[in-house]
């Protein structure tokens, strides 16, 4: 009993969530944004990729936003405001050009300009939960453990008029967030985007107003304690909300938050007090939780692949304190009958808005995660103390210069390698991949209409033989213009692919094509048409940062 109420005072000592910016649980806010067409053109098509934020030497700071503020009338409900910012956000999981994610900066250019109460608006389009209900689920769970946590509802969201349909409205993690649940908002917040508090990848993390140290001294001075330490309790006590980091680890894996902080190392905010000292973790991008894809039996369902998590299974007794603060919140926050009535609840509010066609199949996949998460949990083995993922970034690994002549309508050529003719020089780690025979195949792509794939189907070996063959998706009329084409991983996209007969001719993607040009001399998108043309572009993979 006493350790019950020692977690329970642990997990509630956060003041209460106050009602403020429009997150009435019961209604879908509506929002209409008016803005010049070309600033939306530029907007939605703002974006980014693996290959903007991961090439280079992609650990050494925090990843570059792209994203500009474009000036737009907007209204929520009954009131509005004129010349407020507006721009695009997301990491690369969200990135849409049709509905994108949008953060609404309310006096972006109008000092003390509001919208209910808050100055910045999180509008989330939601295109990794088709469900749309995860964000708030998750969120509401956090809040109900008594843990700081983003309020969330909905929005239907309007541009010049044009329904872009329901998006996921989240409280930003801003200073009115930090005044709410510790009384001050002058400390470090810092963003986590693959970052941590280990060699490398600390560089990441990224100042997040203008009183943290910009200089990451908070960040360093824990991860430099945890490289040194000999009493890993005494060195997290000192640096961090140590009571508060169980039960946000314990929900990150009791909700399956594979893209937070202790799976994926990323999607999180750290708020350093200034009263305190320490650090606190705050939940973000919950878009990903309450998914049973991830209910792999025989697979641990604590997370542990950052330095906190993994230093803390190192320590028995902290081991310990974790598996209680997971037990506790399964008997108290936990609970399957008012979890599956929320869900009743919003997808009725949903319902009343909009269609929500299929997204219903996806609501019941949330259903069922929460019938069998208990008994999931009950079953899976303990976490086991592991070394991290080491940091990956994207490096050139070679170079591919090809020339080919073959027909359009040959994707379903029995022997690739024989259409066609295709001369192709391939380096690759600085040696040169000698093919027995190479063919050209190209069609119709799946990826949508309008569309096509050029395969250079190259064989290796003779009594084993294995396959290695590039391919590029491409816009049709763009091949047809004749005018060179730029693989650029956004319109263009391509990787190289192999196989072989231990992968039952399965094919995996062996490195990604990336900043090359496709052009075609002649080309006729018509069974038996003549397609010609040249492949001149680099060879990336991704390789372990070490220093």
């Amino acid at each position: 009993h006493m350790l019950s109420f020692l977690i329970l005072f642990a997990c509630n000592r956060f003041k209460e969530q106050p009602d403020i910016g429009n997150f009435d649980p019961d209604s879908i806010i509506r929002v209409d944004i008016t803005i010049d067409d070309d600033d939306w053109n530029s907007l939605r098509n703002e974006t980014r990729s693996f290959f903007t934020e991961f090439t280079g030497d992609c650990m050494s700071e925090p990843f570059y936003s792209p994203y500009n503020y474009y000036s737009a009338e907007v209204t929520i409900d009954d009131e509005t405001h004129s010349n407020v910012g507006v721009r695009k956000k997301g990491f690369i999981g969200s990135q849409s050009t049709v509905k994108p994610s949008l953060k609404i900066n309310v006096d972006e250019y109008v000092e003390g300009q509001d919208l209910y109460g808050v100055d910045n608006i999180t509008l989330n389009n939601s295109v990794q939960d088709p469900s749309l209900i995860r964000q708030c689920l998750g969120y509401q769970l956090f809040t109900d453990a008594g843990y700081p946590s983003p309020q969330c509802n909905f929005a239907h969201v309007y541009v010049n008029g044009f329904d872009l349909g329901i998006y996921v409205h989240v409280e930003p993690i801003k200073r009115t967030f930090l005044r709410t649940h510790f009384d001050e908002d002058d400390g470090d917040l810092y963003e986590g985007t693959v970052s941590d508090f280990s060699p490398i990848i600390y560089q990441t993390f990224e100042p997040k107003n203008d009183d943290t140290n910009a200089t990451l001294d908070p960040i360093v001075s824990l991860k430099e304690a945890l490289e040194n330490t000999t009493d890993i309790e005494s060195t997290l006590q000192d640096h961090i909300d140590l009571d508060a980091f169980l039960t946000f680890w314990a929900l990150e894996s009791i909700l399956g938050h594979w893209d937070g902080y202790t799976a994926n190392r990323n999607n999180y905010y750290v708020y350093h007090s200034r009263s305190t000292g320490k650090f606190t973790f705050l939940p973000w991008g919950l878009d990903d939780v309450l998914d049973p894809g991830l209910m792999e039996e025989g697979e641990p369902f604590v997370f542990s692949n950052s330095a906190i998590a993994n230093a803390i299974l190192a320590d028995v007794n902290l081991t310990e304190r974790l598996n209680d603060r997971v037990q506790f919140l399964m008997d108290t926050v936990w609970n399957e009958n008012d979890i599956l009535a929320e869900i009743d609840r919003i997808e009725t509010l949903l319902a009343d808005e909009v269609e929500l066609g299929e997204r219903t199949e996806y609501i019941d996949d949330v259903r069922y995660f929460v019938e069998e998460r208990r008994e999931y949990i009950n079953d899976a083995p303990a976490p086991e103390y592991g070394e991290p993922t080491p940091p990956y970034c994207i490096q050139e690994v070679g170079s591919i210069e090809a020339s080919f002549d073959t027909t359009w309508g040959t994707l379903e050529e029995e022997d690739p390698t024989r259409v066609g003719s295709v001369e192709m020089e391939m380096i690759w780690d600085g040696d040169l991949i000698e093919f027995n025979q190479i063919g050209a195949i190209v069609g119709e792509s799946d990826a949508g209409e309008n569309r096509d794939v050029l395969l250079l189907f190259g064989q290796i070996g003779d009594m084993y033989p294995a396959y290695i063959f590039p391919y590029v998706d491409y816009v049709r009329d763009a091949a047809e213009s004749g005018g060179e084409i730029e693989i650029d991983s956004l319109n263009t996209w391509a990787n190289v692919l192999y196989t072989d007969a231990s992968l039952n001719y399965e094919a995996i993607q062996a490195a990604m094509i990336h900043s090359g040009t496709l052009q075609f001399d002649q080309y006729a998108s018509t069974d038996g048409g003549i397609v010609r043309g040249h492949l001149s572009t680099n060879i990336y993979n991704w390789l372990e940062v070490t220093e």
